[in-house]
C-alpha cells in the first residue's frame, strides 16, 4: 500500500512528505523505469551517504533527476518452474484502479530525465546537506 500511495502522490521515498519540485530516482543510470519512489535533492544526499546499501552500490548506481514520471502498474501473475516471476506491465488506467497485493507501480522515466553517476551527481550536490532545507519539516523531530 505504501509503495502505491509513495508512487500516486510522489512522496519522498526518504522523508514521505510530497515532492513538488524535480526528484531524484536511485538505480541503474539506464533505468527505464523505477519502483521505487522518487526522493527530494537533499534527501537524495543524505540517503547515498548514509545508507549503507547505497554506500556500497554506488560505484554501479546511478542518479536520475526528472520532474514528472508516468504511472504503470507492474502486476506479478504467477511464477515459472525456475522461479522466475511472470510479470505484465499494465497501462495507466487499468493500474490504477487494480491495486492487488502482488502489484506494484512503477514510474516510467522520460526521455528528458537527466542521467549522472552516483559519484558525480553527489560531487555536484553535497552542498544541500549545510544549506537550510527546502524538504518541509513535517514529521521531523
Amino acid at each position: 500500500m505504501r509503495q502505491r500511495q509513495g508512487m500516486r502522490d510522489r512522496l519522498c521515498g526518504t522523508c514521505g512528505t510530497p515532492i513538488t519540485g524535480p526528484m531524484v530516482m536511485i538505480g541503474e543510470t539506464d533505468m527505464p523505469y523505477s519502483f521505487e519512489p522518487g526522493l527530494h535533492i537533499d534527501c537524495a544526499v543524505f540517503s547515498l551517504l548514509a545508507c549503507p546499501k547505497l554506500v556500497h552500490a554506488s560505484e554501479r548506481a546511478g542518479v536520475v533527476v526528472l520532474d514528472d514520471y508516468a504511472l504503470l502498474e507492474d502486476r506479478i501473475l504467477g511464477a515459472r518452474p525456475d522461479g522466475e516471476l511472470v510479470r505484465h506491465l499494465l497501462p495507466p488506467i487499468l493500474g490504477a484502479l487494480s491495486g492487488g497485493a502482488l502489484a506494484f507501480l512503477v514510474a516510467v522515466i522520460p526521455d528528458t530525465a537527466q542521467r549522472f553517476r552516483t559519484a558525480d551527481w553527489l560531487d555536484a550536490n553535497r552542498h544541500v546537506l549545510t544549506a537550510p532545507s527546502t524538504t518541509p519539516a513535517e514529521g521531523r523531530s
